[in-house]
């Protein structure tokens, strides 16, 4: 799903000029295949749509002893911690420059809370140390079939 969202995105991702590191690896997720797609493509957007000019997004899946893990980060705007909270609640946005762009309506990360949650995993948003957003869900362990 992860390999799908980026390659329907590779050419908006290649005319902002963003560099795209991904480390895919197979992981078996239970649940709605429209939803997890959905919340894959959601933060696949939110790094695009909210990083910085030649800036770089980060993708890896992976699977630990827990489960199924996605992570995406960018090279976005600082975004204070006391923030962050806020921007998983619906028609949330960070400031009155993304409502000047026009794109999107605040409800990116409150969905992708949305979806997690329904699936029993667990979504933690942090800011990264020198500017952007690291998002990570972790999904329960599921046994191959």
């Amino acid at each position: 799903m992860t390999e799908e969202a980026i390659a329907t995105r590779r050419e908006e991702i290649e005319l902002q000029g963003l560099e795209l590191n991904a480390a895919l690896e197979g992981s078996h997720v239970k649940g709605d295949r429209q939803l997890i797609e959905r919340l894959v493509a959601n933060l696949l957007d939110n790094a695009i749509r909210h990083n910085t000019t030649d800036g770089r997004i980060d993708i890896t899946t992976a699977t630990a002893a827990a489960g199924a893990v996605l992570s995406v980060a960018n090279s976005g705007p600082v975004i204070a911690p006391a923030e962050l909270e806020r921007l998983q609640r619906p028609f949330q946005r960070l400031g009155a420059e993304r409502i000047a762009q026009g794109s999107g309506h605040g409800l990116g990360l409150s969905i992708v809370h949305a979806i997690a949650t329904a699936h029993g995993a667990s979504l933690a948003v942090d800011p990264r140390p020198a500017s952007g957003l690291h998002a990570e869900v972790r999904f329960p362990a599921v046994s191959p079939r």
